[in-house]
């Protein structure tokens, strides 16, 4: 299945883009996500790219099964790695504000609504 020419734009995929991989056998709403790493430039003309998928590995594939996100990137430093650390405390969570437990051992008598 190629990507037809109703939803293929004519912009020219950048690197660090927000791309989705188009895949003939999956439905759109199950196709991969992934950012592109190295763009393949043969005689001017940019005919394949590199991903990194967000488990970490490295694919490569034509330009015309990706399909760029209308992304913009506020941050560069972000990355789809997840090289970031973080930090775990050992501060406890904050409890939800319930409604205070029966703490007497005698079973509560069950009484209709409205009596």
């Amino acid at each position: 299945m190629e990507v037809s020419k109703k939803r293929a734009g004519n912009q020219t995929p950048k690197r660090n883009a927000v791309v989705l991989v188009s895949d003939p056998v999956l439905p759109r709403n199950s196709w991969k996500i992934g950012r592109i790493v190295d763009l393949k430039d043969h005689h001017g003309t940019i005919r394949e790219a590199t991903l990194r998928m967000p488990n970490g590995k490295s694919i490569r594939r034509p330009i015309h099964y990706l399909i760029p996100l209308e992304l913009e990137e506020d941050n560069d430093g972000c990355d789809i790695d997840g090289d970031e650390e973080i930090s775990n405390s050992n501060e406890a969570a904050p409890r939800y504000n319930l409604r205070p437990r029966n703490t007497s051992k005698e079973p509560q008598e069950h009484r209709p609504a409205g009596v």
